[in-house]
């Protein structure tokens, strides 16, 4: 919104001087007619439906020219304070000019941003603005800044103009529009939405109506889009109160949703109690501050119901509700809002890391650079869009991950066959209902690398590159991750500006976030974002070669707690090997203890199966990841060394399965009604 924002900004200063020039001419009858002349900024009357009281502490945002903020003064009288912000120097110059006319000793004004307001927590009774948050590109954090600035027992009055549908593209791209308080308009519910996760929970929508015609038809005269093609703009004034934190006296705790037994020990970071629910318990391990408690996940209301009947929760001692893994993300926000805390995650933003079509949608919308796309509904239509884009082409699901359903297409009849196998399928891998959509996207060259970041109040404050290595097509199963990806610095600086900017796009202002790109010719494309850490041994990858630990500090962000682990401590090299085959196979191994030299991070040495058991290739239906082997060294060269030790050591021998077992052992599958595209999805790296 760069170039928009310069638009608006040369716009009201021409403004700003044009009202000067009236007031300087005329004294306060030129302040009057300033007053007029810059009356179309607004789509409201915050001022007259605060309800200002005498001695009250006002602060109106974007301020203008000041008119509103100098009748706030003589509202609230000489024993209270009335202070405007605006970040446009004229309008502020302004301001002042007709502050010194008017003669009022209790307002001032002063250049800021609304976004990063200048004054401390709790400053304000009533904060106020007029048709100004809609210019913001983060209208959450606005919103936040808005409840940090605001007293406890404070109200914020605020107009602003919302969306009832979608505007048209060009629309959306006109800095006309942007500059006249319509394309930077947010969707009605989302707005609300936004108000709800800053922490408000008194709420209400005190004036409504559409933006007239007459207003809209000569907006768009030059740029020759016609007002129905826009209209119904809405004009909102919206009241709201901080919610109030209930005093319980018992201990606080936080509700975890899922099951990833990597995150049970991040979860001791939070320093709370911790209620997990989960579909089942990872193993037989100590909790510690967790208790645990197997449930099936489904719906906001039936995981209260749970916590108030079966397991006797005080659900007023809940303050945050928070998940590792993409899936619930939505849930808790939902969750969130119906026990009344703010959301860890707006519920847009969570649907956006679940959901790829949104995903895309997103980032079209914000011009973050990734493959061209488009949605099916049946396999025929996934075929035509494909001829369209032109094989070859990726073929998704909407709401899996782990590439689970993710097929490379090269051909018509591969489009039909990896649409209909996603279309036929009922259930994600947690169990929860496919979205019957399939995603047809452009097959994107180059080298693929995974980013992975931790995000504070809006900037990437740590980041870690790997180079991806997968198994064979048509399946994008990751079988290995090299740490540090050896990036040139270009191509390492266009991979960190695309995922800042696919993240900002998404709504993200804090947590971690694991990012897909491929670069090619210096060009980086955005395949994908999880909202989330990274999954399998990741995250404990770039903990022992950095020493941040990414699960530990996306746990605390989402809890509220102090984020106490973002040191990096270490700058070793890492390398993540998982164990495959590349036919059906018997593995052999031995089970002796591993020496090694030339490392002082002890490596991970995992096998899933037991030495002798049949394994099949990861692209097989019965295909598995029979184990994974994460080394770390001085350098890359370094842990692949000390990789190679560990497979010698292991002695892997692989015995090749005769055609017989084979077919028994597909037939004892099919019996079980066990067999899937890919056994091994979820078992991959990330």
């Amino acid at each position: 919104m760069e170039r928009s924002s310069d638009f608006v900004a040369a716009a009201y200063t021409r403004l700003a001087e044009a009202a000067a020039d009236n007031v300087a001419s005329s004294g306060s009858a030129g302040l009057t007619a300033g007053v007029f002349q810059c009356s179309a900024l607004g789509c409201g009357s915050p001022i007259w439906l605060a309800d200002l009281r005498p001695g009250e502490t006002v602060l109106d945002l974007g301020c203008g020219g000041g008119e509103e903020a100098l009748a706030a003064a003589r509202l609230v009288g000489p024993t209270g304070r009335v202070v405007g912000i605006d970040s446009t120097p004229a309008m502020v110059d302004l301001a002042k000019r007709r502050s010194e006319v008017s003669g009022l000793g209790n307002v001032s004004f002063q250049l800021g941003d609304i976004s990063d307001i200048p004054f401390p927590v709790a400053s304000f009774d009533v904060i106020v603005s007029n048709c100004v948050i809609n210019l913001c590109a983060d209208k959450q954090r606005v919103w936040q800044e808005i409840a940090r600035c605001l007293k406890a027992t404070g109200r914020a009055v605020i107009a602003d103009t919302v969306l009832t549908h979608d505007l048209p593209l060009e629309v959306k791209q006109s800095e006309l529009a942007f500059s006249c308080c319509v394309s930077g308009a947010a969707q009605r519910s989302d707005y609300l939405e936004m108000i709800r996760y800053a922490g408000f929970s008194d709420v209400h929508v005190v004036s409504e109506y559409n933006i007239s015609d007459e207003y809209l038809e000569p907006l768009y005269e030059s740029s020759g889009i016609p007002a129905s093609d826009i209209a119904p703009v809405r004009s909102l004034t919206i009241q709201a109160r901080l919610r109030q934190k209930s005093v319980h006296g018992r201990d606080p705790l936080v509700l975890m949703l899922g099951g990833i037994p990597s995150g049970f020990d991040a979860a001791a970071s939070i320093k709370r109690q911790v209620i997990l629910l989960g579909p089942k318990k990872p193993g037989d391990r100590p909790l510690g501050n967790l208790r645990f408690y197997q449930h099936d996940i489904r719906s906001a209301q039936d995981v209260i119901a749970r916590l108030r009947s079966d397991i006797g929760v005080d659900i007023s001692c809940i303050e945050a509700v928070v998940s590792l893994e993409e899936y619930f993300l939505p849930l808790c926000s939902a969750i969130s809002l119906e026990l009344g805390l703010t959301p860890a995650m707006p519920k847009d933003t969570a649907e956006i890391g679940l959901h790829k079509v949104r995903m895309r949608e997103v980032f079209a919308i914000a011009r973050v650079p990734g493959p061209k796309y488009g949605v099916a509904r049946t396999a025929d239509e996934a075929e035509s869009i494909a001829a369209r884009l032109g094989l070859k082409v990726v073929v998704k699901p909407d709401n899996d991950s782990n590439s689970r359903f993710v097929a490379l297409c090269e051909t018509g009849n591969d489009v039909r066959s990896a649409a209909q196998d996603i279309l036929d399928a009922k259930f994600n891998l947690v169990g929860q209902p496919l979205s019957r959509v399939v995603l047809v996207e452009e097959y994107v060259p180059g080298d693929e690398f995974s980013l992975d970041v931790v995000m504070l109040a809006g900037d990437i404050v740590f980041a870690a590159a790997c180079r991806k290595k997968f198994g064979p097509p048509p399946y994008f199963i990751e079988i290995g991750h090299v740490y540090p990806a050896g990036l040139a610095s270009d191509e390492y600086s266009a991979l960190l500006k695309a995922s800042a900017a696919s993240l900002r796009a998404a709504g993200v202002r804090s947590g971690a976030a694991h990012i897909e790109a491929r670069i090619k010719d210096g060009r980086c494309r955005i395949i994908e974002i999880n909202l989330r850490p990274p999954g399998g041994r990741m995250a404990e990858m770039i903990l022992n070669a950095t020493g941040v630990d990414l699960r530990r500090v996306h746990l605390q962000v989402l809890a509220g707690s102090e984020v106490d682990c973002l040191e990096q401590i270490r700058a070793l090299g890492a390398v993540y090997h998982c164990i495959t085959v590349p036919a059906p196979s018997r593995l052999h191994y031995d089970g002796a203890d591993i020496q090694l030299t030339g490392t002082d991070v002890l490596p991970i040495i995992e096998l899933d199966v037991r030495s002798g058991d049949a394994v099949f290739p990861v692209a097989h239906p019965l295909g598995r990841i029979a184990g994974r082997i994460v080394a770390y060294g001085s350098t890359v060269r370094n842990a692949e060394y000390i990789a190679e030790q560990i497979q010698e050591q292991l002695k892997l021998r692989l015995e090749p399965l005769s055609q017989r077992e084979i077919s028994d052992l597909v037939e004892a599958d099919r019996v079980r009604g066990t067999l899937s595209r890919s056994g091994c999805w979820g078992q991959g790296c990330c």
